[in-house]
């Protein structure tokens, strides 16, 4: 999963976006990062959601 997140972080990045779109790309790359958090999180044995 953390190759998926990566890989789709990556190709998202190559896309150009308009200024008036840099808002959304920039949520979308928040949401990844704390999906990319909570998967290390269960990696490392922790349970407990934030």
């Amino acid at each position: 999963m953390l190759k998926r997140l990566d890989d789709t972080d990556l190709a998202v990045n190559k896309i150009p976006t308009p200024l008036a779109y840099a808002d959304n790309l920039y949520f979308f790359r928040e949401h990844v990062d704390v999906v990319r958090r909570r998967i290390v999180r269960r990696l490392n044995g922790d349970s407990a959601e934030v």
